[in-house]
């Protein structure tokens, strides 16, 4: 069992015409024939409330991490969030990021944790988004069984993202969530989490 708790990055984008509608988790989960539970809502963080389609009154991550006890994943994976962006004042970004992974820990203390910051679409991600990922790396090390990825200095679109990022967006097409999928496979075989 594989929880994954996230943001649009993760949903998909069905609001598109069908962009990511299928989104990486599930292919992830055809490919390995894995159980996945995708717990995401767009526009959500660590202190941004995600979007309902009315108003952004809905969750954040922690709210997303009360399902993992009935779900009992072996693998959660956290991933996001460039919607925390104009959150970070701290001391606040940093406590939240804190309290969110300490959760995963207490709600799934069987799982290994694998915590990735949000990729970036081009090469110039700005000093807050930069903050946030190193946030992000900081307390991921302090939780038992878990590791931090990190899509920006491993530039996961690259050269390549004219066709897997929606025009004049910063959202996977659905060759993107297929990309998503081939880096998420490669780095958890990496990991020893997949073989």
């Amino acid at each position: 069992m594989v929880s994954v708790i996230g943001d649009s990055y993760t949903t998909g984008e069905p609001g598109k015409g069908g962009i990511g509608a299928k989104g990486w988790p599930a292919i992830l989960a055809e490919r390995t024939g894995w159980t996945v539970f995708k717990d995401a809502q767009g526009a959500s963080g660590y202190l941004s409330k995600g979007f309902t389609g009315k108003a952004y009154d809905g969750l954040i991550y922690l709210d997303q991490v009360r399902k993992l006890p009935a779900q009992h994943p072996a693998l959660v994976i956290v991933f996001g969030s460039d919607n925390d962006l104009g959150h970070t004042g701290p001391p606040y970004f940093v406590d939240k990021v804190r309290q969110t992974l300490e959760a995963v820990h207490q709600a799934a203390p069987q799982a290994y944790l694998v915590v990735a910051t949000s990729f970036w679409e081009d090469d110039a991600p700005p000093p807050e988004m930069l903050y946030i990922r190193d946030v992000e790396k900081r307390e991921t090390a302090r939780v038992p069984c878990a590791v931090f990825l990190d899509p920006i200095a491993e530039n996961w679109f690259g050269a390549a993202r004219k066709n897997l990022i929606v025009p004049n967006d910063d959202h996977p097409t659905d060759a993107g969530h297929v990309h998503l999928a081939n880096l998420w496979q490669r780095d958890l075989r990496r990991l020893g989490l997949l073989h």
